[in-house]
């Protein structure tokens, strides 16, 4: 039960979390999007729970959690963490998409916006 197991854990856990993200999203999106989506979700919940990590073992310097109280709550700030900056990752994605899609668009043709109606 070395670090093989957690490793293959956790790889799991992020198929899992990946399936269930493309299966919402198809609901609202089209497939090739909705798979991005879901793809840039779960790589944004990676980051955010790693920064998770690392900002709780800075701020309680790597104690061992010792109650099931300490255990509950560092799973469930790693899971907020996690969450949260998924979600942001995503609405950042698709912000970014709809300023590059707005920005690239077509002028319009000369003269046809100073046409007046009879």
């Amino acid at each position: 039960m070395g670090p093989m197991f957690s490793a293959l854990i956790i790889a799991f856990a992020l198929l899992v979390l990946l399936a269930l993200a493309f299966i919402f999203a198809r609901a609202f999106l089209p497939t090739i999007v909705a798979f991005r989506a879901a793809a840039i979700f779960v790589a944004g919940v990676v980051v955010g729970i790693s920064l998770s990590v690392a900002a709780l073992a800075v701020l309680f310097g790597g104690g061992t959690l010792s109650s099931t109280a300490q255990v509950v709550a560092y799973l469930s700030a790693l899971g907020c963490g996690g969450l949260f900056v998924g979600a942001l990752g995503l609405w950042a994605s698709i912000k970014l998409r709809v300023l590059n899609l707005r920005s690239s668009s077509l002028p319009p043709v000369a003269g046809t916006h100073l046409r007046r109606a009879p």
